[in-house]
């Protein structure tokens, strides 16, 4: 039996609409599975975080100079001496270009009160929510913190804080988690 050029082409045209389904399948299966691992260890993350002996929750509000409550608010997961998050909204564009500045996180020591340890830079969590989050794991860093707060800065100068503070919370107290 010997089949015909166009039986061939549509033999062809078919497998390879097969292979398409097939291929859409896969990609979709993979994303699905990437997803689920992003959940899995964000779920670790959180029952490390939760499960922690000395946590603090902290709520951030801004205020202007006036006293009164900005916009801006936050929120401050902190691990004594494991693991801070720290999750800003609606942090202030005004006049600041996306392009030339980013908002950056200190750290104050117990022991060195004019000095600020350079926490990193926040990263956009939710655009429409206007969430920003960061997150550090370095026992290094938060050796010994009281402190967190947030400035924006220019992009090349990260080594002190130079801009107007606009989120800032005290760690020193007792957990408030135990």
């Amino acid at each position: 039996m010997h089949l015909t050029d166009a039986e061939n082409v549509a033999s062809l045209v078919a497998q390879e609409g097969r292979i398409r389904e097939l291929t859409q399948a896969l990609q979709a299966e993979s994303a699905r599975v990437e997803q689920e691992r992003q959940l899995t260890a964000v779920g670790q993350e959180v029952r490390k975080l939760m499960g922690a002996r000395d946590l603090h929750i902290i709520d951030v509000h801004d205020v202007d100079g006036r006293g009164k409550s900005a916009k801006s608010f936050g929120r401050v997961f902190y691990a004594q001496g494991q693991s801070l998050i720290f999750y800003a909204f609606d942090l202030p564009t005004g006049k600041l270009t996306p392009a030339k500045y980013s908002f950056q996180a200190w750290a104050t020591a117990k022991a060195v009160s004019q000095s600020a340890r350079n926490l990193g830079t926040f990263q956009v969590d939710h655009h429409e929510q206007r969430r920003w989050v960061l997150k550090v794991n370095d026992p290094a860093l938060l050796r010994d913190i009281d402190a967190v707060f947030v400035t924006a800065e220019s992009l090349d100068y990260t080594r002190e804080p130079n801009g107007q503070k606009l989120l800032y919370a005290y760690l020193g107290g007792l957990p408030n988690h135990p």
